[in-house]
């Protein structure tokens, strides 16, 4: 099994390189972008990652746009979301079902939310289909 991928999208090289440390330590594969017009044309050439990691204030496109159009795009609509954001309220009407993480932030909670947006795919994805755990309908009347 390939190692987890994280796609760490931020406008700060310092952040970004941080974190792709933190993270490579950790055993995870990381794909750094500037911002979030970068992270999509990214997207468009790598398998979907595991986990995206997103701040929000960013130039081009900010974290509020990359999400509005991570969603339209239905290859990579249900990989979830950590949004980084400095003492700032989110707006989650706008962000959708997503991890926050509010910065500065301690490795332990940052490797928390991942585990956490982990957990929320694995929860919205069933690994198995009715069809498939009862393929001859003996639950049903």
């Amino acid at each position: 099994m390939s190692e987890p991928s994280i796609l760490i999208v931020d406008d700060d090289v310092n952040t970004r390189e941080l974190l792709r440390e933190i993270l490579e330590r950790r055993g995870y594969k990381s794909i750094t972008c500037e911002n979030g017009e970068q992270a999509l044309s990214e997207l468009e050439h790598i398998p979907a990652p595991s986990v995206i990691l997103l701040d929000l204030d960013m130039p081009v496109m900010n974290g509020y746009e990359f999400r509005v159009a991570q969603r339209e795009r239905v290859e990579i609509s249900s990989v979830p979301v950590v949004v980084m954001s400095a003492g700032r309220q989110i707006d989650r009407v706008t962000l959708g079902d997503v991890e926050y993480l509010p910065k500065p932030f301690t490795t332990e909670a940052l490797l928390k939310r991942i585990r956490g947006a982990s957990e929320q795919r694995l929860r919205s994805s069933p690994l198995v289909s009715r069809e498939t755990a009862d393929p001859f309908g003996a639950g049903s009347a």
